[in-house]
């Protein structure tokens, strides 16, 4: 669907933080600029929004911080078993798939692997343990055999300064361990590693591409894969409540609202977000330039 159709559609899917802590240190997130400290969304906070996801077909685990390590990630799955849940992991964490999935609700699981060389994974995250995140792989393969029940899986990989040597084997290791789905995204904030690195990175997506291909792998073009998920633009809730219209207003900190003093019908019918879908924030949104970073190449 086009950005501008998505934008008009009243989104049915809603980015939730859980949490900002994390095991990890990535070299990319904004975590330490925006000295941020270790909070978990409340359990007041959590049930006030329970309320109101009657609304969203489709829920997204994600944050700056490790979803796993939410306290209450098993309760917030299993207690709103109308919604299909989709959750961004490092991977690192061990997961209880059967103990998540008891309603058959877990639609998706993004994988956040950034590089399979545990020399390079130090450089990018400080203190990535790759077999930790082997283990958990293993486990989903164990408990997709017991079970039958497939939950479809995302290789992510957020490109950088270090691991464009990665990418090929990266399509491979996604291939190797069943992923249906991989992802290269570029770095918000990262603008110029994108511009001075721009042929390079063109060059080595196709070569990704043509071997995604070959395998049966689903290739999320990072040039044309921005903003609309299904027919929505997903809005993201933060730890706090502050609900921003898309991810470069979260990135930007341009809140439409938040859930505290609003609802999300109402966040929906503001002035704010009525704007929004005017494609305001779309003039100078750098993840959608980031995309057409290919268009200057060619």
């Amino acid at each position: 669907m086009k950005l501008s159709q998505a934008l008009k559609n009243q989104p049915k899917v809603l980015s939730l933080e859980v949490t900002t802590r994390c095991n990890l240190d990535c070299i990319y997130c904004t975590k330490k600029a925006k000295k941020i400290g270790d909070i978990d969304l409340s359990i007041e906070l959590l049930e006030k929004i329970s309320m109101q996801l009657e609304q969203f077909e489709r829920i997204i685990v994600c944050g700056i911080g490790e979803s796993f390590l939410y306290p209450e990630i098993y309760n917030l799955v299993e207690g709103n078993k109308a919604q299909k849940f989709s959750i961004v992991t490092n991977g690192t964490i061990p997961i209880d798939y059967k103990r998540l999935n008891v309603n058959g609700n877990v639609e998706m699981f993004i994988f956040s692997i950034d590089a399979l060389n545990q020399e390079v994974l130090n450089q990018i995250s400080g203190r990535y343990k790759f077999e930790s995140l082997l283990r958990n792989l293993d486990e989903y393969d164990k408990y997709y055999s017991e079970n039958k029940v497939k939950i479809n899986r995302v290789l992510n990989c957020t490109l950088n300064e270090h691991n464009l040597k990665e990418i090929l084997e990266l399509v491979e290791f996604a291939h190797q361990r069943g992923f249906g789905t991989i992802h290269f995204s570029f770095p918000r904030g990262k603008e110029q590693f994108i511009e001075d690195n721009q042929q390079e990175l063109t060059n080595i997506l196709k070569c990704a591409a043509k071997k995604a291909a070959e395998y049966g792998l689903y290739f999320a073009d990072p040039y044309t894969t921005c903003c609309v998920y299904l027919k929505w633009v997903t809005p993201y809730m933060a730890i706090n409540g502050d609900v921003f219209s898309c991810a470069e207003t979260l990135y930007i900190d341009k809140k439409v609202g938040n859930i505290n003093d609003m609802s999300f019908s109402d966040i929906w019918l503001s002035d704010n977000y009525k704007a929004f879908q005017k494609g305001q924030a779309c003039k100078a949104c750098k993840f959608l330039s980031n995309c057409r970073f290919e268009l200057k190449t060619n």
